[in-house]
């Protein structure tokens, strides 16, 4: 026959005896066969005691609580040893002791009371026989035993675990987990979260150095086992560190994906730097891991945007021309991207600058006016005035000595380009002594408000600081001459007979009718142009 029991551990032993009978001959006397009879009985009691025996010295079921809620039906009629925390106790009118343990609708009843030291989540050990009293279960308990405390069992455990194994720290955590949830035991919990940890560790270790795809799993393996980010972000972090390494070497559009991924992963790319955080880049760059796992969340942020800056930065500048033709281009990408790196992006534009400026006398009139509109637009008016008179002196030297019309607009140029009319004037002034009798230059003087003395262009303030000896002699005389102003040929004439006026293009003109009709008159041409405060007299006619 075989017979089962139950272990304290809830597995079953089978044990099994088996026995021979040995049969009497069919011809044997009645006798015989009565005596056989009664051997049989006799066998059959024996091997009832036997078996009650076998069911005396069975071991009681072990329960924890938490296997206890699982359970649907509860058998009753039993021997058990349950194992749970103390929640509180009683007496009952009749003297007996009722207890319960945390989150176990099972009533333990003994006929003692339990010992002052037992608090709320003391752990127990008790064992009893299950019955059913009034529609509950009902435990009588026969004995009890204090146990050690869950955290305490932790730290037991932990102790004799070695570094070369991740599994029994990850069993311990799981252990610590499922206990610490059932109770919602807060210190429990972290201790399984710092189990996870080591385990991670363990495993962290012995990956190779440049395995960062191994040091992102154990992150996913942190994520599922809701390890806080503080716990799961140094894996991330670091993977990235080691991938970024690595993918230096590779094609840029590589370290294009990765910048792209690491913004994804990392909180706080996407938060360009207030400051240039000059001491925390210097301690990064020497140890990047050391100074990340030692450093606060809100720095670990900015630790992401240093590491995400730098990626991105060697992405952008890759396509920086060797010439440094399109450093405007990569320095508006560094200025809208990387803020922080705005410094750099100038030293672009500079160069960039540089290089277009080198050979001006390519340039068209609409790119020199661009570039130093650039160098204008950054505070640099003196390059900008630099290469519009490089770009001028370039232009002047391909003309041709006999192009009066290309000196005309070249002074115009000066004018209009550099705001130097003392330019202008002296291009003037050359072209005229080399043309004295070209109209185009005689009116253009004119029109500027100079005048012609003995083959010299005076201004209007020289041509009247000129010894005044005619002029003075024919106010005296009571005539007038070219040169007067309006009102010394008041002073000398009078009021004119009659007046007119015409405006054209920057000056104003006059005719001042002397005389009677009928008489001998005279015609006074008096212009006045804009540098010059009244009308001066430029012709006379009788």
């Amino acid at each position: 026959m075989t017979f089962e029991f139950r272990r304290g551990d809830g597995e079953t032993e089978r044990r099994g005896e088996e026995r021979q009978c040995h049969c009497l001959p069919t011809s044997a006397s009645p006798s015989l066969a009565h005596k056989k009879g009664m051997g049989q009985s006799v066998l059959a009691i024996l091997l009832l005691q036997v078996a009650l025996m076998g069911t005396a010295n069975a071991a009681p079921r072990s329960y924890t609580v938490q296997q206890i809620a699982e359970l649907k039906n509860l058998p009753v009629g039993i021997e058990v040893q349950v194992e749970g925390r103390f929640q509180q106790s009683g007496r009952t009118p009749t003297g007996v002791t009722e207890f319960k343990l945390q989150r176990c609708e099972i009533v333990f009843r003994m006929d003692r009371a339990l010992p002052a030291t037992i608090k709320r989540g003391k752990n127990l050990e008790l064992t009893g026989k299950l019955t059913q009293d009034g529609g509950k279960t009902v435990c009588d308990v026969q004995s009890f035993r204090e146990g050690t405390s869950d955290i305490d069992q932790f730290r037991d455990r932990k102790r004799v675990l070695k570094r070369g194994d991740s599994q029994p720290w990850y069993e311990l955590a799981d252990w610590a987990k499922r206990r610490g949830e059932f109770y919602t035991d807060v210190e429990l919990l972290s201790a399984s979260d710092e189990a996870y940890r080591d385990g991670l560790d363990v495993e962290r270790r012995a990956l190779a150095a440049n395995d960062f795809d191994g040091r992102f799993r154990l992150a996913d393996k942190a994520r599922k086992s809701k390890l806080a980010d503080e716990s799961v972000m140094p894996l991330v972090h670091e993977a990235y560190q080691l991938q970024w390494k690595l993918v230096q070497q590779a094609k840029p559009i590589e370290w294009e994906r990765l910048a792209a991924d690491v913004s994804r992963d990392l909180p706080g790319c996407d938060e360009p730097l207030q400051s240039p955080e000059t001491e925390l880049r210097k301690r990064y760059e020497a140890q990047p891991i050391e100074t990340y796992v030692t450093t606060t969340t809100g720095i670990r942020r900015k630790l992401h945007r240093i590491l995400y800056s730098e990626i991105l930065l060697r992405s952008v500048t890759n396509r920086l021309a060797a010439d440094f033709g399109n450093g405007f281009e990569i320095a508006d990408q560094i200025d809208k991207l990387l803020p922080e790196y705005r410094s750099q992006g100038e030293q672009y534009r500079d160069k960039a600058l540089a290089m277009r400026s080198s050979d001006v006398s390519r340039l068209s009139r609409a790119q020199v006016v661009e570039l130093a509109k650039q160098f204008r637009d950054r505070k640099q008016p003196q390059p900008a005035e630099q290469l519009l008179t490089k770009w001028l002196a370039a232009r002047r030297q391909r003309l041709d000595a006999d192009d009066i019309e290309g000196h005309l607009h070249m002074a115009d140029e000066y004018r209009s380009l550099l705001n130097r009319a003392d330019l202008a004037e002296k291009l003037l002034f050359e072209t005229a002594a080399k043309h004295p009798d070209a109209k185009q230059v005689v009116e253009r003087l004119e029109q500027l408000g100079f005048r012609r003395k003995d083959g010299r262009w005076l201004s209007t303030k020289e041509f009247q600081a000129q010894p005044e000896a005619e002029i003075e002699r024919a106010m005296r005389e009571g005539r007038v001459a070219v040169g007067m102003t309006a009102e010394q040929v008041r002073k000398s004439l009078g009021q004119p007979a009659s007046r007119s006026r015409a405006a054209s293009a920057g000056e104003i003109s006059e005719v001042w009718i002397y005389g009677v009709p009928g008489n001998s008159r005279m015609s006074v041409s008096l212009v006045r142009r804009r540098n010059q405060s009244e009308p001066v007299v430029i012709q006379i006619s009788q």
